[in-house]
This record gives structure tokens, C-alpha cells and sequence, in this order.
């Protein structure tokens, strides 16, 4: 299976405070910057869209934008939104969180009370199973992470890194390797 990503859009995700769209380059695209401008929300965000993980693979991780003194920024949906074209043709992933906020008997205030999370695939909302299987079907967690992250493989115990290898390239038979070499054989 061929996968390239087109476009990223982030909308209240981590520091980026309104959307920040990232056009990846058909080639290759590289991610540079002084610390604190962004590049770890980036993988964080594509993580969460694809796996529901952060970059270092926590399922719970703070996604809400912070104002200046850290308290989180309330009442904003966190939305990335991924354009790519998967074998040829064109796909849009999307994943939205919202606030749920609920007002309790006998109090004047609004309280949150949890959030509800939102799947589509080109628009077609999608249950979280079947989206996670939807996902399933076009790449593994592992292996998307160890093409996009170079400290992730190292970090594997020698077994899994083989059976990620195998994944990628097919398994060689020993007769293969020996092929028309005597000494092999």
C-alpha cells in the first residue's frame, strides 16, 4: 500500500491556538525547528488522529491549548484533519474532540463533565471501532511509527525489530541467501 500524506490541519491542538495547516512536499517533507515551535505537536497530532496516541505512544497526554499563565483554554473543539492519497486516491481522516459540559442541580455554573470524540473518513462519520479498524487496515501503529519516528526501532527488543523488518521487505529463505554460491550451500 502505497500512503502520502497531502496536508495536515491542526486546529486547537496543544500550543497550536487556532489551525495551523502544515502542505507536505510529494517527496519528502522534513520537520525542523528551535525547541518550542511546534514539531512534537505535529507527530503528537498524527499520532492521536491515527492511533489515539501521543508521539511517545501515552493514550493520555494534554491536547488543550494553554493561555499564557497555563490554565487550559475552555470551550474549543481540537480538530486535525489529515489529506492524503492512499494507493492513488484521494482519503481525508479527522478526528474532533469537544468539551462536554453539563449544569448540575442546584448550582448556577456550567461544569465539564468529559468530552466526545468525533470520526470521519472523507466526511462519513464513523463509530470509534470501526474507524480504529479502518486504520488498522491502511497501516500499524508500529510500522507507521518506525518510518516516521527514527528513535522508535532502535527503542524495539531485537525480536520485534525483526518482525517489523519482515513486514517491510518479506522474509528471504536460506536458499535464497546461498542462491548459486557453493559455499553457501
Amino acid at each position: 500500500m502505497n500512503i502520502k500524506f497531502q496536508e495536515i490541519t491542526i486546529k486547537n491542538f496543544k500550543g497550536v491556538l487556532g489551525e495551523r495547516i502544515i502542505r507536505f512536499n510529494p517527496e519528502m517533507t522534513q520537520i525542523l525547528g528551535a525547541n518550542h515551535t511546534g514539531k512534537t505537536t505535529i507527530m503528537d497530532a498524527t499520532q492521536w488522529l491515527l492511533f489515539g496516541k501521543n508521539s511517545d505512544g501515552a493514550t493520555n497526554f494534554g491536547i488543550d491549548p494553554k493561555d499564557e499563565k497555563g490554565n487550559i483554554i475552555h470551550h474549543l473543539e481540537n480538530e486535525v484533519s489529515i489529506d492524503l492519497k492512499r494507493d492513488g486516491s484521494a482519503l481525508t481522516l479527522t478526528k474532533i474532540r469537544t468539551e462536554t459540559w453539563t449544569k448540575p442541580r442546584q448550582k448556577n455554573e456550567e461544569v465539564m463533565s468529559g468530552h466526545t470524540v468525533s470520526y470521519f473518513v472523507n466526511g462519513d462519520k464513523y463509530t470509534e471501532t470501526d474507524y480504529k479498524l479502518y486504520i488498522a487496515g491502511m497501516i500499524s501503529e508500529g510500522l507507521f511509527r518506525t518510518i516516521t519516528n527514527p528513535m522508535y526501532f532502535p527503542s524495539l527488543k531485537p525480536d520485534d525489530q525483526r518482525i517489523l523488518l519482515i513486514k517491510m521487505v518479506g522474509e528471504t529463505s536460506p536458499e535464497q541467501i546461498a542462491g548459486d554460491n557453493e559455499d553457501f550451500k
